[in-house]
């Protein structure tokens, strides 16, 4: 699970080195419509053969992608000492909408599916795949 939960850290790490400046319109605004802003929380990772990664904590996990084009994320990792979910890090960084449903993370691009009304993405790393639900 310490992999899993690695690889996770590892994909928000990458998402926290932007220097970019979010998801702007012609005003240097951002499309308060986008289905990407709002709250979500880490529902599955799943690699090719179908195997879940998340566990209870990874669970946990917690983005919020905020209008002004910036996202802070909230990751938790098991203490074997208490068995309880502790919040290992908050990660912040700066988003941005490319069109198509393709999303800049720092310094990744990620074709991101909505689904359930916008309720709901999904979006692959290799050959894991990373589904959210909307918290708000």
């Amino acid at each position: 699970m310490k992999k899993v939960l690695f690889f996770t850290l590892s994909l928000f790490m990458l998402f926290s080195c932007s220097s970019e400046e979010g998801d702007m319109e012609g005003d240097g605004s951002v499309n308060p419509s986008d289905p990407l802003i709002g709250v979500w929380n880490l529902n599955s990772i799943i690699g090719k053969d179908g195997t879940e990664f998340a566990d209870k904590c990874d669970k946990m996990e917690e983005t919020n992608f905020k209008s002004n084009g910036t996202l802070t994320s909230t990751l938790f990792e098991l203490n074997t000492d208490t068995n309880n979910c502790d919040n290992s890090e908050t990660i912040s960084s700066n988003w941005k909408n490319n069109g198509n449903n393709t999303y800049t993370f720092g310094q990744g691009e990620w074709l991101i599916s909505f689904s359930n009304n916008n309720k709901t993405l999904s979006f692959k790393d290799n050959d894991t795949t990373l589904t959210y639900s909307k918290k708000n």
